[in-house]
């Protein structure tokens, strides 16, 4: 164990092939696609059109086997003419003989389109590993691979390889697979912050460049398990403007890190195949369990997938590449190429270990058990935190119906009695009826939440009080291409790792001023319906058309393929209104359109506008102090403009003022015939509005793939993006609210509090994808964002315009890619016009895999 211990010292760069693969994962979805064109065995087609999970190592065989489909086939060898016989002096000439041979018979040769042969050969490519491992292991006891011995002898044109390969193993540990992805970025960013008819309040001019080499090896533990291990290092050059540089963020040290070690090995005996796996900082989906219990992450789902931010190529797990956008009906996460294990943003990070158990003796054939136990967080308020979980998974009649359960605990322990000390558990039940045409879904969940403490503004009100337990559900029924969901969840549901994101319970309140969940202590966030965030319930109807795929559509119009729509309309209720840390209810929506964001964030995000509060950087730092300076309401915890990783958000508190500041000041009079009262805060005041808000979604993806529709003899794809996120207000009770503005507050109004408009936000964004020549690839994208709220003080009317270039080329050795793009923003806000910037910003990419 010391020597696996060490040697997880380093990082895996490449997936292990025994993971299992799940049917909402890109990877399984493509290798799925092939089947369209008539590529994949029957039995293997049965498989992923049932949805089963599959190991990558079977998909890199289904692939192989596709691939073997449309190599040129061998005919019967061509008739030899048989030479005349001579004739004698004597003799006449003898009658030639005729000698008939049989017609060769063809092979039917399959019309692949080259985009398909291309994506077989990424395929190959992206499972490397896999293919080296099941070319050198057909002589091993894998019956799978024994009952396709006709199937595998099309593989023998790669013997060669194979045989070299196995020659240079390291017979000890198996077969060592070498790996190496160099990469180098260069961006630059030039940004005017101010009103557009003076100079700049600031100007910054910066460039980076980022030199990155990652070096990693897989390795078979002699069929008796796999082992990952590898090392990268980051070497990077920043420069900016001379206020920028005063900073103290310039040029930064060179880092060596490592990144995802993992070893597996296989247990298989009398209880069953257990897959046993030491990670650290795994994304398996091994370890994702369900929605209610361990699921989802929140905030990696969303269905918008900036287009012009969609490379040609990627290596990051939070990204896609365009293949998979123009194929997809909803977000599917792309797979690195170069992290140690198969990764997804939609699955949850994990440090420690976890078991995927199948043919277990107390289950069906065809179930399944998933295990785990480890540490969650590193922080310091998290250094004894830790998680346990299990799922089970049980088909029944034939696979028709499809039952789940599953939980995960997770709980401080910090060696002794103390308060608060989390002690968290979640439930979860699930059941699928697979009724073609017609998929029904119902899913619930329950928690159990305690803290051993209650408090009201930081002072103790309950020692050890009652555990907080409620209940949370969704359902669904699907006929393609129509899917309709309801979900409801309780006000105190509680769930750190789950899809439904905690903002509804305050965990302050219970002692947990660091809050796991995606958004902290932010109540009103703006997102995807698919959130499900907490204090919640609603609705959705989505529409999600992909060609013709149904039987009883086959029959139809041919155009139907060339283009891909999914539309959502939705609503989501809050059950109760809560407020944030100031003390105001709010909403906080997400800004859309940004800067691009290279695979470590790049300048915009960690040196010009991220990091987080209270040492944010410096234009966000400006952007905050100017909206403040309107607001003046005292408040100084920085967080009104917040710092999500790859995006940005806004605190927008529903308010509106009461009076001005500068100093001993008369409020107007709460109630008709109330005296004034008189303050000397020197802040202004403000109205709180407590409604009950419904969140309404409109949103639309449409995708066209033009070739096809043009018959274009290359690929040219289009896509267009609509979002309509429209918040309203009910009132809670039947209580008013005073109206007004700074100028006219001694004599406010008084209206109903039920307001049909307090937030709205539009998008919209055109993209475009031109295959110039083979390898070459041009891009381009404009996109509009609009925000307005007349119930936030300074009001809100903000407009974003932005456009992109870009163009992309697949170097023909060494798995070579370069990128090079160029993206403009402009931000124009009507109230503060000192937060209006623009700016541009060129990115280039270059990288190469050994």
């Amino acid at each position: 164990m010391a020597l696996v211990f060490f040697l997880s010292g380093l990082s895996g760069v490449l997936a292990d092939p025994f993971a299992n693969v799940t049917s909402d994962q890109d990877l399984y979805q493509r290798v799925k696609k092939l089947g369209d064109y008539g590529l994949l065995d029957p039995q293997d087609k049965a498989v992923l059109d049932q949805g089963k999970p599959v190991t990558r190592l079977e998909l890199a065989f289904y692939t192989e086997k596709a691939k073997a489909r449309i190599e040129e086939p061998e005919l019967a060898q061509p008739q030899v003419p048989t030479p005349e016989p001579q004739a004698l002096p004597t003799q006449q000439p003898l009658p030639s003989p005729v000698i008939s041979l049989p017609e060769p018979t063809a092979i039917p040769s399959l019309i692949i389109p080259p985009a398909v042969k291309q994506e077989i050969d990424d395929l190959l490519k992206e499972l490397r590993t896999e293919s080296v491992l099941l070319k050198t292991r057909l002589s091993l006891d894998d019956q799978r691979i024994k009952d396709q011995e006709d199937e595998l002898d099309k593989l023998k044109t790669v013997q060669d390889e194979v045989d070299e390969i196995w020659k240079t193993a390291n017979k000890s540990v198996g077969l060592p697979n070498l790996y190496t992805n160099i990469n180098m970025r260069v961006e630059n960013i030039s940004l005017a912050m101010g009103p557009g008819n003076q100079p700049p309040l600031l100007s910054e001019n910066a460039t980076r460049i980022m030199q990155e080499i990652y070096v990693g090896t897989y390795s078979d533990l002699g069929g008796k398990g796999t082992l990952s291990a590898g090392i990268g290092a980051l070497i990077p050059v920043d420069g900016a403007s001379a206020s920028y540089q005063l900073l103290g963020v310039g040029t930064q040290p060179v880092s060596l890190y490592i990144g995802n070690p993992s070893v597996t090995f296989f247990n298989y005996g009398d209880l069953g195949k257990w897959d046993t796996t030491f990670a650290v900082e795994t994304y398996q989906p091994d370890t994702t369990y369900g929605a209610f219990s361990r699921g989802y992450a929140n905030y990696a789902i969303k269905r918008f997938e900036d287009p012009f931010d969609i490379k040609n190529f990627n290596d990051d797990k939070d990204a896609k590449n365009w293949d998979d956008f123009m194929n997809q009906v909803s977000y599917v996460p792309a797979l690195s190429l170069s992290a140690g294990n198969v990764q997804s943003a939609n699955d949850r990070v994990f440090d420690g270990v976890y078991l995927a158990g199948r043919e277990i003796p107390w289950l069906g054939p065809d179930g399944k058990m998933w295990v785990l136990a480890g540490r969650m967080g590193t922080s310091p308020s998290q250094t004894q935190r830790w998680e346990e979980g299990a799922k089970i998974l049980e088909p029944w009649a034939n696979n028709l119906i499809d039952t789940s359960i599953s939980t995960e605990w997770v709980n401080d322990n910090f060696g002794v009695n103390q308060a608060p000390e989390l002690n968290l558990k979640d439930y979860e039940a699930e059941v699928k009826f697979n009724l073609t045409p017609f998929t029904i879904d119902v899913d619930g969940g329950f928690s159990d939440f305690s803290t051993g403490e209650e408090t009201v503004n930081g002072v103790l009100t309950a020692d050890n009080p009652a555990a907080i337990e409620a209940g949370a559900g969704q359902a669904s029924i699907a006929f393609y291409p129509f899917t309709f969901y309801g979900f409801a969840i309780s006000d105190s549901y509680a769930d750190f790792q789950s899809k439904v994101t905690m903002s509804g319970l305050n965990f302050a309140k219970y002692g947990l001023y660091f809050s796991p969940s995606d958004y902290n202590d932010a109540y009103g966030s703006i997102g995807e319906v698919d959130n499900l965030q907490s204090d919640r319930y609603g609705w959705r109807l989505n529409v999600g058309w992909d060609g013709r795929k149904q039987d009883w559509m086959k029959s139809w119009p041919s155009f139907l393929d060339t283009f891909v729509v999914n539309f959502d309309m939705a609503q989501k209720k809050e059950y109760t209104s809560e407020t944030g840390t100031e003390g105001y209810y709010m909403l906080e929506p997400t800004q859309m359109l940004s800067f691009y964001y290279p695979d470590d964030e790049g300048l915009w995000g960690l040196n010009l506008w991220g990091n987080y509060s209270p040492n944010v950087n410096p234009v966000r730092q400006d952007y905050i102090n100017n909206i403040e300076d309107v607001r003046n309401d005292g408040d100084v915890l920085n967080d009104d403009v917040r710092y999500q990783f790859r995006m940005s958000d806004e605190r927008l508190p529903l308010i509106l003022p009461i009076y001005d500041n500068g100093g001993t000041l008369s409020l107007a009079p709460q109630t008709p015939g109330q005296a004034p009262v008189t303050t000397a805060s020197g802040f202004n005041e403000y109205a709180n509005i407590n409604d009950l808000k419904s969140y309404n979604y409109i949103t639309l993806t449409t995708k066209f793939k033009f070739d096809k529709w043009f018959n274009l003899p290359s690929p040219v794809d289009g896509s267009f993006y609509f979002t309509d996120n429209q918040v309203s207000g009910v009132a809670s009770s039947p209580s008013t609210v005073l109206t007004g503005n700074l100028s006219n507050a001694t004599n406010p109004s008084i209206v109903s509090t039920n307001i049909p408009n307090l937030f709205q936000q539009w998008v919209f964004d055109y993209a475009m994808m031109v295959n110039l020549t083979q390898g070459i690839d041009v891009m381009g994208d404009v996109g509009l964002e609009t925000w307005q709220s007349a119930y936030t003080y300074p009001q809100v009317d903000y407009r974003t315009n932005a456009y992109g270039l870009g163009i992309a080329y697949d170097i023909p050795w060494c798995g070579g890619k370069m990128e090079l793009r160029y993206k403009h923003i402009d931000f124009h806000d009507v109230y503060v016009p000192d937060n209006n910037y623009s700016g541009d910003q060129f990115f280039g990419k270059i990288k190469f895999m050994f």
